[in-house]
């Protein structure tokens, strides 16, 4: 039995829709996800440059609970260099 030549088309069709479909969605994925990105932190005392304010040090950073203990867990200034390696 001979197939017709509509049917091969056809084919070649859905695979470039699907190929078109699959670039569209990844291309406004990674196009919206990177320009909403602006730096931006939920606390100020996330920031390198801020660790030192007396903000967020003790005692006036326990009362709102952004001491950066607080935020990372530990303090990020007593981690050393073996503790990085590991």
């Amino acid at each position: 039995m001979v197939k017709s030549k509509g049917s091969g088309f056809r084919v070649i069709g859905e695979v470039t829709r699907k190929v078109l479909t699959a670039a569209l969605g990844l291309s406004l994925s990674l196009g919206l996800s990177s320009c909403a990105y602006q730096g931006w932190t939920r606390y100020e005392c996330q920031k390198f440059e801020n660790w030192e304010k007396p903000e967020c040090n003790p005692p006036q950073c326990k009362a709102t609970g952004v001491c950066t203990e607080d935020i990372f867990g530990e303090d990020p200034r007593a981690i050393t260099s073996t503790q990085i390696d590991k």
